[in-house]
């Protein structure tokens, strides 16, 4: 899995730039603190599976196609996972946590000296 960034008002030949090679899940929201660092909040770790069917671009092109309920990943264990990067994609935070605690998070924000965590599968307290 990888990170990448849109230019989307600059006129640049390839507008598309790989800023992380390998992210440890599948992220799906991306927050900035407003001063030094975005969290990125991933609801599971990577997936064998996914990684060995994505190798196909049949598959992929098909898997796209699918509504996002058919291809949820199934986790075994449940498994909490956010990172915080600087501007140039430097990985300053990885917080995990592999108790039932704080699982398939889907926001991080910190704001005003707190730092919130969003899940639609879990309740939990920091």
């Amino acid at each position: 899995m990888t990170s990448k960034k849109y230019y989307l008002k600059i006129n640049k030949k390839d507008n598309v730039e790989i800023v992380i090679k390998s992210l440890l899940g599948y992220p799906v929201n991306i927050t900035y603190n407003g001063k030094d660092k975005y969290w990125m909040a991933f609801p599971s770790p990577r997936s064998k599976i996914i990684e060995e069917l994505f190798l196909s671009l049949s598959l992929k092109k098909l898997m796209w196609r699918l509504p996002s309920s058919t291809i949820q990943v199934k986790v075994n264990k449940q498994h909490g996972l956010v990172t915080g990067i600087d501007e140039y994609c430097k990985i300053l935070e990885n917080l995990q946590n592999e108790s039932t605690k704080a699982y398939y998070i889907t926001s991080a924000i910190e704001y005003k000296g707190e730092f919130w965590l969003g899940t639609n599968k879990s309740t939990f307290k920091i």
